[in-house]
């Protein structure tokens, strides 16, 4: 079967907060995510870095496949909070890790994005080789510009991959392909209108439906994480909507 993942954060209301404190024990809903037959968790950091003792027990003990979801800064060097995220991988046993490059304010000049490489590289070292290393390449950081990317990616080994957002307009996932296709390994899933509230992958249909069948066509054969989903303040039933859109992406990802 293909590898699906549920995502922590989609349930979290204080993901985009200053202190991004966490509203709710992610161990409740990764058991279920692993009962109800996800591959296995994408943890964002703070369900992990500001837990007590027992929940991260309850975490490192829950029989889950973890990736790791980071912000960590790499503008920034070797900080605590870099080799934090180094120590929950090897506690947590991840399977991979999701990153981004800092934000452009650091500066896209090469100098300073080898800077940040080297960082990486730095940090790669601190955990198993059999990590995936996922970035994440956003709007508003220096890799969102595919040409960068790929000159990035090809200064890196093949423990590097590349993340598509599967509601992406399609010209720019097919740029993606062009410039580093061989790279995408992983997608995360959302969908959302205009207003940027999220909704259900059904709803968006066309443009989720030509993205999956385009990076099929060309040979996709990764994981995908319901990254967003749509929301409701009870959690349960933003859960369900995770599941709904995990049945969706079967349908699609066969």
């Amino acid at each position: 079967m293909k590898k699906i993942y549920f995502s922590t954060v989609a349930l979290e209301k204080n993901r985009w907060t200053p202190d991004k404190i966490p509203s709710y024990n992610a161990s409740t809903y990764v058991k279920k995510a692993v009962k109800d037959g996800f591959a296995g968790v994408e943890l964002w950091e703070n369900h992990f870095h500001l837990a007590d003792d027992a929940e991260k027990n309850r975490l490192i003990t829950s029989g889950a496949e973890y990736i790791f979801n980071t912000y960590f800064n790499l503008a920034e060097g070797m900080t605590d909070n870099i080799k934090a995220v180094a120590d929950a991988i090897n506690t947590l046993g991840a399977v991979a890790l999701k990153f981004n490059f800092a934000n452009n304010k650091f500066g896209t000049d090469k100098d300073a994005l080898m800077s940040q490489r080297d960082t990486l590289l730095r940090f790669a070292d601190m955990i198993p080789g059999n990590v995936k290393l996922l970035c994440e390449c956003h709007p508003m950081t220096p890799l969102e510009v595919p040409e960068v990317a790929a000159e990035m990616f090809y200064t890196l080994d093949e423990r590097f991959g590349a993340i598509v957002h599967l509601n992406s307009e399609t010209e720019f996932v097919k740029k993606i392909y062009e410039c580093y296709g061989d790279r995408v390994c992983h997608i995360h899933s959302s969908a959302r209108l205009p207003n940027k509230v999220f909704i259900r992958l059904c709803e968006k249909s066309e443009v989720i439906d030509t993205n999956m069948n385009f990076m099929l066509s060309k040979g996709f054969n990764g994981t995908i994480t319901t990254e967003f989903v749509k929301e409701d303040p009870n959690l349960d039933i933003c859960y369900e909507n995770a599941l709904i859109d995990r049945e969706y992406l079967l349908n699609l990802y066969k």
